[in-house]
């Protein structure tokens, strides 16, 4: 099952913008206790794999269920779908990046193909909780 966040561009795009990212509950428990356990407001950054995000754009956005409303994203800061890209290829990101502080995370992550860098907002705590508790039974 694949996670979707909303994501502003360091151009100006029209669209709204997304990164894709399969769930990694490691990964979740890692930032999480990075976050407990930081001490600074300086964000500590790692490195995450080539390819670890796809790109989309709101007019290719569509799930197996329908058209997937961006007003989940405004309310719970994500959605979760086995969405699957149709109408373009997988694009290659690189530079992909998750800043930690004590206050939360944000991702990074710079699109090869168009040269266009997407950052996800900032989120805490409670969005790896949720995120926790929506993925919980898949991982049974």
């Amino acid at each position: 099952m694949d996670v979707y966040v909303s994501a502003i561009t360091n151009q100006d795009i029209n669209e709204f913008c997304f990164l894709q990212f399969t769930y990694n509950q490691d990964l979740f428990n890692d930032i999480e206790e990075i976050i407990h356990d930081c001490k600074t407001e300086e964000h500590i950054s790692l490195r995450l794999d080539d390819d670890f995000f796809r790109f989309g754009h709101y007019s290719n956005w569509e799930s197996v269920r329908g058209k997937m409303l961006s007003s989940t994203l405004f309310t719970k800061q994500y959605c979760k779908s086995k969405y699957v890209f149709k109408s373009t290829p997988k694009k290659k990101s690189i530079h992909n990046k998750v800043y930690i502080n004590k206050y939360g995370f944000y991702f990074v992550s710079y699109n090869l193909q168009n040269e266009i860098q997407y950052q996800t907002l900032d989120f805490n705590s409670e969005f790896i909780q949720n995120l926790k508790q929506d993925f919980a039974p898949l991982a049974v």
